[in-house]
């Protein structure tokens, strides 16, 4: 391999590196916060911890495509990667539901700051015409944790040794920030450019050709959140389902980027709606090994449709607004996630658990029948 070659791959592997390192942080808390919440908060507060996360993400993510006008990359890399790592440890200090709320808020704001940052490097990296492999990658990096962490954290919260997974929250992204040289020297500049065609956030909602793709993978989004916030609350198994779900995540990230260079996203978004469907009515009724292989179906829809959208929107994309697609589509998934905790953690209150998994599914449908309706509407323009 040639010096110009490493050279182009160094801040490639650094970006995944960190983001790699920021989910992880995330995923190896992710189950276990809501465990803690429902201590003192029940069913509602396990719902809410998700939510809350969630929410000081959006909220960060919403004015990230400003900030990045500003703040150099490398150092909204450094806080996003302090303020996901800084806070863990303080989980045990105390359990009430106050203090776990406070302390997953300010998780968010870091994690909201990597999720916009790290896409929007990757995609500034990519080779012309290999976008979505590039993502395909990224989507394994970041999602690969999601196959051990969440059921590590579970096993560690349960066997005493919930202090461990604090630690490693912490020490993970801290060891991170050694690669934060290579980002400063490869973007030098901030991510997002200013002038008078630049386009707000306010602007791109009434862009259908970022905004369908995106719409069509919320509902996902909302199963997602549901399945992370209460499988752990309403099965023995959630450990081996989170498992499988966190694998075909991952996998069909990865197998989806080079798919979606060439094959259009409302034709992928058909077959990864339906597993995604699948899936998660399956997970309603099913244990033991039959959960498994439901979770395992419902991570490849749902992971599958997150790659296909992600590139559809990145390629929408004009010149400097990178920052403000990545903003897009990850205010997509964290809208949908903190209403996976807290709309689906209202209805696990006044309902039970079978409900909450199948007013997620209705969600999935009606994207599904939404994106078979619009493939039989371009057929006859591609006739």
């Amino acid at each position: 391999m040639t010096t110009g070659r490493l050279g182009v791959l160094a801040p490639y592997l650094a970006v995944l590196t960190f983001s790699a390192a920021g989910f992880g942080s995330l995923y190896l808390l992710f189950a276990t916060v809501p465990v803690l919440a429902s201590g003192t908060g029940g069913r509602f507060g396990a719902g809410l911890s998700t939510a809350v996360f969630m929410g000081t993400t959006v909220l960060v993510q919403f004015w990230l495509p400003r900030l990045a006008t500003r703040v150099r990359p490398h150092v909204l890399v450094a806080a996003s990667l302090l303020l996901l790592a800084l806070p863990a440890p303080f989980y045990g200090w105390s359990e009430d539901l106050w203090a776990v709320l406070l302390i997953t808020a300010v998780r968010g704001a870091g994690f909201g700051i990597i999720t916009v940052v790290g896409v929007a490097l990757v995609s500034a990296y990519s080779p012309a015409g290999r976008q979505g492999s590039a993502l395909g990658i990224y989507g394994l990096a970041t999602s690969i944790t999601g196959v051990v962490a969440p059921p590590l954290g579970l096993v560690m919260l349960h066997s005493g040794q919930a202090t461990h997974a604090y630690l490693l929250a912490l020490l993970v992204p801290v060891g991170a920030l050694a690669l934060l040289g290579v980002v400063r020297r490869s973007s030098p500049a901030p991510l997002a450019t200013t002038g008078p065609g630049r386009r707000g956030l306010s602007r791109v909602w009434r862009d259908r050709r970022l905004m369908t793709p995106a719409l069509l993978f919320l509902p996902c989004a909302v199963a997602y959140g549901g399945l992370y916030s209460f499988l752990p609350l309403s099965s023995a198994d959630a450990p081996g389902a989170l498992l499988a779900f966190g694998a075909g995540f991952a996998a069909a990230r990865f197998f989806c980027g080079p798919i979606a260079d060439a094959v259009r996203a409302d034709l992928l978004a058909v077959p990864l709606l339906a597993l995604s469907l699948l899936g998660v009515l399956l997970a309603a009724w099913t244990t033991g090994w039959l959960l498994m292989l439901s979770s395992l179906v419902a991570g490849i829809g749902i992971g599958g449709l997150a790659t296909a959208s992600l590139v559809a929107i990145m390629a929408q994309a004009r010149a400097g607004e990178g920052a403000l697609a990545s903003s897009v589509w990850n205010l997509t998934f964290d809208l949908g996630i903190a209403f996976g905790g807290l709309g689906l953690g209202m209805l696990a209150v006044v309902s039970s658990y079978l409900v909450v998994y199948l007013a997620a599914a209705g969600c999935v449908a009606v994207a599904f029948c939404v994106a078979v309706l619009q493939v039989i509407r371009r057929v006859p323009d591609t006739a």
